[in-house]
């Protein structure tokens, strides 16, 4: 056999022994995640091992990338075929992104910060940092972590929103508290006036009432006044006529006397 022809065989040989070792390990790792159907889901599926481990390969030299998508999860479990668990939890990478996406939209167009519009988001980054026994399988412990580094800041800042949210609260309420009592402070000020005007109110009536008997009074006196100035009068023109009635009388007693006297005269 010549040098080449062996040369030829070594490498053939070489390289059917570490297929044959690829293919142990890809048996050994399904039969032991998978005893009970490890050995004809590798049968099914040893076609796609050699691919499936270079993407994987490279799935691994992504995650520390900066413009690095929680897709590329999603892509690589749905370029080959996996066990439906896997499948489940890669849809995890893929509907996290879509609410990441779907969140800086929201956040893009003003929209108020409340811990609601997180929810989602929180709720598929947690399954993810939960989720030990999948990233262990497929080497993706660091994506993990990362992950879980995004769910920590992001619950972080929902605490702070909800920390946030009940400061505001106590200030409205606060707010509030000083406003009822500034409107019960109006109010009492606005039944004082009122009654202070209730008092005038009857004051003014009561002077009223007064004038008008004061008024009354003056009238009764001036009518009083009147009638004794009347009598006054009446007697003073009684004691007049009295007075010349006298003035009379002695006038004619005078003149009787005379009259007498001059008759005695002649008479003598």
């Amino acid at each position: 056999m010549s040098s080449n022809s062996w040369n030829k065989l070594r490498a053939k040989f070489s390289e059917s022994i570490s297929e044959t070792r690829k293919n142990i390990t890809n048996l050994s790792t399904e039969l032991k995640n998978n005893p009970a159907d490890g050995l004809s889901w590798w049968l099914k599926n040893k076609h796609q091992y050699d691919d499936l481990n270079e993407a994987l390969v490279s799935l691994h030299k992504q995650v520390d990338s900066e413009n690095f998508s929680l897709l590329e999860v999603y892509n690589f479990f749905t370029g080959f075929n996996f066990r439906d668990d896997d499948i489940a939890h890669a849809e995890w990478y893929q509907q996290a992104q879509q609410k990441i996406i779907a969140l800086e939209k929201r956040l893009d167009s003003g929209d108020i910060l409340v811990s609601g519009i997180f929810r989602g988001v929180l709720n598929e980054l947690r399954y993810i940092s939960e989720a030990d026994a999948f990233h262990k399988r497929w080497g993706l412990v660091p994506l993990q972590k990362k992950v879980h580094i995004m769910y920590k800041q992001l619950l972080d800042k929902v605490e702070s929103l909800k920390t946030a949210a009940t400061e505001a609260q106590l200030i409205d309420k606060k707010r509030l508290i000083i406003q009822q009592k500034q409107l019960e402070l109006e109010k009492i000020k606005i039944q004082k006036e009122a009654l202070q005007i209730q008092k005038e109110k009857a004051q003014l009536l009561k002077d009223k009432v007064i004038e008008e008997r004061q008024l009354r009074e003056t009238r009764r006196q001036e009518h009083l006044e009147q009638q004794k100035l009347f009598q006054l009068k009446e007697q003073k023109e009684q004691t007049e006529a009295e007075a010349r009635r006298r003035e009379e009388l002695q006038s004619s007693y005078a003149d009787l006397a005379n009259e007498w006297d001059s008759q005695v005269s002649n008479n003598n």
